[in-house]
């Protein structure tokens, strides 16, 4: 079979340019039948076969084996893939105003929103939990939905499964049958007031689906279950659903026994290494998803960002230590622990907006207790993350910036007061003006003039810094 659906980058690869690893050879799906499918290598010698993907045992058909895909038709999916598509990731965790609740969610296009508007369709969800069912309508117009965004229905209590009917189309999602977490989205917090958290899907005995160490998890299970004593369990919850136990964990190492509890539910407990960073443009994350203003992103990673394997576009160039992504629709980046689904900045999500105009607050302080782990400390050698709770001290050349989704949104600088202080530095360059090289790990000052702070400052930047005010700062010159 020459082609396979990866339903984590939502596009068609083909086995001749696809590169396997554990992570990117997880979610592979017969585009033509839609069932499950394995990459296998090109293979030489007696029996030499190319680079092919090949169903598992007892799902074999002989015309998967001669489907093809035009090289210049859109790829549509068969009725299997769709549901696929729609039910990855459709169950969600949430706390707001220190309220639980499950939501199931779902997207529409504009032209489908206008299709089932027109004939006053309902998305009709039934959730049944044994022999008992609880039925959820939801009104398909422009009030309830918008153009190609995620849109939340509360489901309340758990059930074992989920009946979605659209018109004549009929899907059943897994809900919570056994052991079953969510992964926290974003910078949320157990301790936060409103948090979401989104379904890591169950597997099977042939393919599990990967957790990780570090990872903040809720785990949920049928009423009454036991659990591992192995777990690091934060906190519990088992009053708060009818049907469900609710569990706040972490994983902090792997033992037997974690993954002996963790392989019973579907998945394989992992030690996740893979870091994402956006440089640039500032990015708003909403739930799972993250918005961009522009259609060039700089992002910096620990690994290979390549078509078919990490990402779902070809619009990607490697620099030396960064890679710059295109982006003119919704772009996915796939490798272990990470997955993040990026989009353009559009104006009509209401949450986007919020970002437009955020003002910047100041703050003068000599020392800085950081709340949670969205500040950083700038000072002339760069910058460096901070932690929750970490204490800094601030001089002039130190300050705290905390951050909103890469937005600054505070600054907590150093009280700044000249009068006491002389400018020396235009009288040294006056009369001396011979530059070296500027080395910011050789230079150790610990005053306050605000004069000397600017220069040094301005070396950074320009790489060079002046001989006879370099010998003054080693000489330890008073302010």
């Amino acid at each position: 079979m020459k082609y396979a659906y990866s339903s984590s980058l939502k596009i068609v690869i083909a086995a001749s340019t696809f590169k396997a690893s554990k992570f990117s050879s997880m979610d592979l799906y017969c585009p033509c039948c839609g069932e499950r499918v394995s990459f296998f290598t090109e293979s030489l010698g007696i029996n030499n076969k190319r680079a092919h993907f090949r169903h598992y045992h007892g799902t074999y058909r002989k015309d998967c084996e001669n489907y093809a895909i035009g090289v210049n038709s859109p790829y549509r999916p068969n009725k299997k893939i769709n549901e696929i598509i729609q039910s990855a990731y459709a169950i969600y965790f949430e706390k707001r105003n220190n309220n639980y609740s499950f939501l199931y969610s779902v997207k529409f296009t504009e032209a489908e929103i206008q299709k089932y508007q027109a004939i006053n369709s309902y998305l009709h969800l039934t959730v049944v939990n044994n022999n008992k069912s609880r039925d959820i309508k939801t009104e398909i117009n422009h009030v309830n939905f918008v153009d190609g965004k995620r849109t939340f229905i509360r489901l309340g209590d758990a059930g074992q499964k989920i009946i979605s009917v659209l018109e004549d189309y009929t899907s059943q999602i897994d809900f919570i049958r056994r052991i079953t977490f969510f992964k926290m989205l974003g910078d949320g917090d157990w301790t936060d007031n409103d948090f979401i958290a989104k379904k890591v899907p169950n597997g099977d005995d042939e393919r599990k689906y990967k957790l990780f160490l570090n990872e903040k998890y809720i785990l949920v299970v049928p009423k009454y279950s036991v659990i591992s004593n192995s777990l690091n369990v934060i906190r519990s919850e088992k009053y708060i659903f009818e049907n469900v136990d609710v569990y706040f964990i972490e994983f902090n190492k792997i033992d037997i026994s974690a993954k002996e509890f963790c392989a019973k539910g579907g998945y394989e407990l992992c030690e996740g290494k893979a870091v994402l960073d956006i440089l640039w443009p500032p990015c708003v994350e909403i739930e799972d998803s993250h918005f961009v203003k522009g259609n060039v992103l700089f992002m910096k990673t620990n690994f290979p960002i390549v078509y078919g394997e990490s990402i779902n576009t070809h619009q990607v160039e490697d620099y030396n230590k960064f890679s710059c992504v295109s982006i003119d629709k919704e772009i996915i980046l796939d490798s272990e622990n990470i997955h993040y689904e990026i989009s353009p900045f559009i104006d009509v999500t209401k949450a986007c907006r919020e970002y437009d105009n955020l003002n910047i607050d100041y703050e003068e302080a000599t020392e800085y207790k950081t709340q949670d782990d969205s500040a950083c400390l700038i000072s002339i050698y760069g910058v460096k993350k901070l932690n929750k709770n970490q204490k800094i001290k601030l001089n002039l050349s130190r300050e705290v910036r905390l951050y909103k989704s890469n937005y600054v949104v505070k600054i907590v600088r150093y009280p700044m007061t000249v009068d006491s202080h002389k400018n020396i530095i235009n009288d040294v360059i006056l009369y001396n003006r011979k530059s070296i090289r500027f080395f910011p790990y050789e230079v150790v000052y610990n005053g306050d003039n605000p004069y000397i702070w600017e220069y040094l400052i301005q070396c950074r930047k320009t790489h060079a810094i002046n001989k006879k005010i370099l010998e003054l700062l080693e000489g330890e010159k008073d302010d």
